[in-house]
This record gives C-alpha cells, structure tokens and sequence, in this order.
C-alpha cells in the first residue's frame, strides 16, 4: 500500500503516481486507506501465503515525511499496537514501514530536537504480549522515487522496494 502524502496534492510528474498511490486529503481518503490496511492484513492472513508474500503484501510506503506523512507513519503504528495486537498477532512480523522522503532529513521546517524526537519515536522497538519484538518502521532520506507500479516503489539509484496491497 503506497501513500503519497502533503500540503499539496502533487505526482512531480513521476510515473504511476496516480494510478497506485493513496492520497490523504479528505475524510473520503482516510476511510479508503483505512480499509485498503485491513484488505492488507486479511490478504496477508491467507493459507499457504509464502513468508516473503506475506512481508510484501504488509509493506507500506509512506512517500513524504513532513508532517502530514509523520503523522499517518505515527497512526499506523498505532493501529498495529492496538487492532493489530488484537484482531492480526499472528501477522505482525511481517509488517514493514517505509517512510520514504527526497530531503536529507524528515520534518525539514521543525527544529532538530523535534525531528530527533519523532525518529526516536516512530522507530522504537514494539513490545506485545506474545509476538516478537517488533521495529516494523525504517526512514529513507535522500531517495528520490522515479517510478510507482503496482508492486514495486522505484527510485533514482536504481533500488526498488515491494508494497502490497
């Protein structure tokens, strides 16, 4: 499931943007990605699903880390801790978190102390009665995406990176 996140809704002209990438801008949108990360984990929670089809249909890219993106990032984990402990234990493992952002650093108006404090935050081991220790979330800085398909986020360096939905 890839989100494309922002003050302002824009594709920068990147290939497939607008056909794969959720936006959140109005209430509509929330109830769509929220219902797009349920199919994710019931789709996970099908028989005879490999280990690595598993992780990729739990991978979610968040493509921007300002506010907005850090935000939703800080959402999901909450919704992992909370309905995901409950109602999907059994697939938390395979859950991966991708905040991606072109910039050098996330959150680039706030001071360091804030950005320090949201990195430490969003990328905090989880501890949950009878799953393994979880640290589902990782930031990529300075990857600049070229290209979104219906399986795969690209990027300039030649990298790619699963998603699922």
């Amino acid at each position: 499931l890839v989100f494309s996140v922002g003050a302002q809704t824009t594709t920068f002209g990147t290939p497939g943007v607008e056909e794969y990438c959720n936006y959140l801008k109005q209430v509509g949108d929330a109830q769509q990605i929220k219902n797009a990360i349920v199919n994710c984990f019931e789709s996970a929670g099908l028989p005879d699903l490999t280990e690595e089809e598993k992780i990729k249909e739990l991978s979610f890219v968040i493509i921007g880390a300002g506010p907005t993106g850090i935000e939703f990032a800080a959402e999901l984990l909450d919704f992992i801790e909370e309905n995901g402990a409950r109602f999907y234990k059994e697939l938390l493992p395979y859950v991966r978190i991708k905040i991606v952002e072109a910039a050098p650093s996330i959150l680039r108006p706030f001071e360091d102390g804030m950005k320090e404090e949201a990195i430490r935050k969003l990328t905090r081991k989880i501890e949950l009665e009878g799953v393994p220790t979880l640290q589902p979330l990782e930031i990529l800085t300075n990857k600049l995406v070229s290209e979104v398909s219906g399986n795969y986020v690209y990027f300039k360096d030649g990298e790619k990176i699963p998603y699922g939905m």
